[in-house]
């Protein structure tokens, strides 16, 4: 009934009674509510009034595909807008009650119908058209007029109920959310899109077939009215929906979850694909299955960290980036993955995808993680694009049909992957060149734990590491996705804790962990790390993984450290490539393309790029500028090239200028860059 103080009425009389907040126009409240009326007797007790009769109405329509039976009792002698405490303030009993409801008999589809039509005569001229269809918890129908007035019901569907309309923030993407039982009982909801339903209804239809809808008319005709029905059955609730997974304002949300803000949102696709963000056990089953028994073992602690740190990038301010794990261990994949969901096909990805797959699934995966297997399956011309593409965040800008620019897609993520090759190897096997602005897009870290047991430090009492990774493997197939929810929970919770670990963490790192003089490039690998090691002290902060704090961080700071080591150098990697690249040039053609300084032009050599001379012993090679530009630093700014060179030592220049201007016999005065022999005992370490 309406208002608590009816409620309290009827407690008095010794029965459970109850209300919605907001009075007589928050009926779709109970739909939320749904759960705690399954297999329930209902009596509903309107006002005497139109709002009251609407009410209840309104009530037993949320509630007809839950409860047992539904009863409408209007309690007579009643004033006016008189309710249930009226009536037992003027002597009303339980026994007289119990009698009225016997009386009443159950409400059907017809009879809420006419219920609503006939809510008594202030109504009557202002009730909306009765819609074609009924639903009861047989399915449903279709009432088919019989030409004699009458209709005769033909089902359409299995139970499938129209909850509520929704529609994006600017009022376009207008939708309907779904809901229905599949063949064991278990309730399934979706937001379809109209857009999908106007395309597309043989794919809406193989969506909820899909999702175990137990009936669905072959019929022609009849599917064409199934689909009428899914487009205008009436829905008293209207939902704001958002086309993608991730942070929206003060909610973050996932394909049927949402946490957080104060608006009610739920995800809304065209394609209906949930991007196995499925969930399968519990967060006590995964931690004791998976969680444990990552400790001790620094890569999967990382791998773990790395699925609870999607969602920490907007909240870091931080770049999309990825971790690389060299030599291809599936298995840390499949351990991270389960921290976000799983399914049949499983939550890990595929490099083998074009650049137009992969933006989507990029976009499937927004404030999240991506997990993605076999590096090498990525065509080796299009490797560095797609590390910045992913990098970057965002798709290329597309022309739709109707010449209009198509909505670019958008994503901010962290990306993990495995293979027995790195990107920059990938791309030279095809003769490209990995910027170190792609290379830092995704950290390079060896599998290898350094241990003599490959990925493993510590198996946990398992006889081998085989026998320890099937293991893994067999627990994080059975165990997936709540601890991720767990975490978001906690997280829209606790936010500002989480950015003052979050900052933290990365002030820690670039204190402690980045040597002195590093390049920029450095400085973004540790913070990506610090990120990935604050989401895993968060996620043991909130007892989900069942680690000793500390142990995440750990992690992250020896993986920083292992990839600082495998590079070779604090360094800037474009600037190391540079000097690797005159290195190169000069192995190649110092005794074949620079003539002797001192020869004339009637000596000169074939395809001349400079000259060299020997001062005091030290041999110079003095490189005439378009060849300097154009040869020897091709694929780089050759004035950033010569910068570092005069850093490190390696050039011989005029004061103010990266270049001298000799006397050289066949040319006379001549600008040139004065490369000096001491570059080819450059080494990595050397540039540190």
């Amino acid at each position: 009934m309406e208002g608590e103080k009816n409620v309290e009425t009827l407690e008095r009389l010794g029965l459970v009674a109850t209300c919605n907040p907001g009075g007589s126009g928050s009926t779709s409240l109970f739909k939320q509510w749904a759960d705690m009326f399954t297999g329930k007797h209902l009596v509903i007790l309107p006002d005497n009034d139109e709002p009251g009769r609407k009410h209840a109405a309104g009530v037993a329509e949320a509630l007809k595909g839950s409860a047992a039976s539904i009863r409408i009792v209007e309690l007579p002698g009643l004033t006016k807008k008189g309710d249930v405490s009226d009536w037992a303030a003027a002597g009303g009993t339980l026994e007289a009650l119990r009698e009225l409801v016997s009386a009443a008999g159950p409400v059907g589809p017809e009879e809420l119908a006419g219920w609503e039509l006939d809510a008594g005569p202030e109504a009557r001229g202002t009730e909306k058209p009765r819609s074609p269809f009924s639903v009861t918890e047989n399915g449903v129908f279709w009432l088919k007029p019989d030409g004699d007035g009458g209709v005769v019901l033909v089902k359409l569907s299995a139970w499938l109920e129209v909850v509520a309309d929704t529609r994006g923030a600017t009022g376009d993407n207008w939708g309907r959310w779904l809901r229905w039982l599949d063949r064991d009982g278990k309730r399934h909801e979706w937001a379809m899109s109209m857009e999908a339903l106007s395309s597309d209804a043989g794919a809406v239809r193989a969506r909820l077939m899909d999702g175990g809808l137990q009936f669905l008319a072959v019929n022609a005709r009849l599917r064409e009215k199934f689909s009428e029905y899914l487009q205008s059955h009436p829905a008293e609730a209207r939902l704001r929906c958002v086309n993608r997974v991730g942070w929206h304002e003060e909610s973050y949300v996932l394909p049927g979850f949402v946490v957080g803000g104060a608006e009610e949102l739920v995800f809304q696709s065209a394609s209906g694909t949930a991007y196995q963000w499925a969930t399968a056990g519990t967060v006590e089953d995964w931690r004791e299955g998976v969680a444990r028994k990552c400790s001790g073992n620094s890569r999967l602690l990382l791998v773990v960290s790395c699925g609870f740190a999607g969602p920490l990038l907007s909240l870091a301010g931080g770049e999309s980036g990825g971790v690389h794990f060299l030599t291809g261990k599936s298995t840390a994949l499949v351990v991270g993955a389960s921290v976000c969901g799983g399914g049949p096909s499983g939550f890990v990805q595929s490099w083998r995808s074009t650049l137009n797959g992969l933006e989507a699934t990029a976009e499937a995966h927004n404030d999240a993680t991506l997990f993605l297997d076999e590096l090498a399956q990525v065509d080796a011309r299009d490797a560095a694009d797609t590390a910045y593409m992913l990098g970057n965040g965002q798709g290329k800008i597309r022309m739709s049909k109707g010449i209009t620019a198509r909505e670019t897609l958008r994503w901010r993520l962290l990306f993990v992957s495995a293979g027995e090759i790195t990107l920059a190897d990938h791309a030279a096997s095809v003769g490209k060149r990995i910027k170190g602005g792609a290379e830092v897009r995704l950290l390079n870290v060896e599998a290898d734990a350094g241990r003599g047991m490959g990925l493993f430090g510590e198996l946990h009492g398992a006889a081998s590491p085989d026998l320890f990774a099937g293991e893994l493997k067999a627990a994080a197939r059975r165990f997936y996705g709540p601890p991720f929810r767990e975490f978001l929970g906690r997280l829209v919770a606790a936010r500002p804790r989480a950015e003052e670990v979050i900052r933290a963490s990365q002030g820690e790192a670039r204190r402690r962990w980045v040597p002195n003089g590093a390049a920029g490039e450095v400085f973004r690998a540790a913070d990506r790390f610090a990120i990935i090691g604050a989401a895993g002290e968060l996620a043991s902060e909130w007892e989900i993984t069942g680690w000793e704090l500390g142990a995440a961080i750990a992690a992250a700071e020896r993986c920083f450290h292992d990839w600082l080591h495998r590079r070779g150098t604090a360094g800037s990697s474009d600037s190391r490539e540079a000097i690797h690249q005159v290195q190169a040039f000069i192995e190649a053609h110092g005794a074949s393309r620079f003539q002797d300084w001192r020869a004339t032009e009637a000596d000169r050599i074939i395809n001349r790029v400079g000259f060299k001379r020997d001062i005091g012993g030290e041999v110079e090679y003095l490189v005439l500028p378009e060849a300097f530009r154009n040869e020897v630093c091709r694929g780089f700014n050759c004035q950033s090239v010569a910068r570092e060179l005069a850093h490190l030592g390696f050039l011989h220049h005029d004061e103010g200028r990266l270049t001298i201007k000799p006397r050289i016999p066949a040319l006379g005065l001549t600008w040139v860059y004065c490369i000096r022999e001491s570059i080819m005992e450059f080494d990595d370490a050397g540039s540190d």
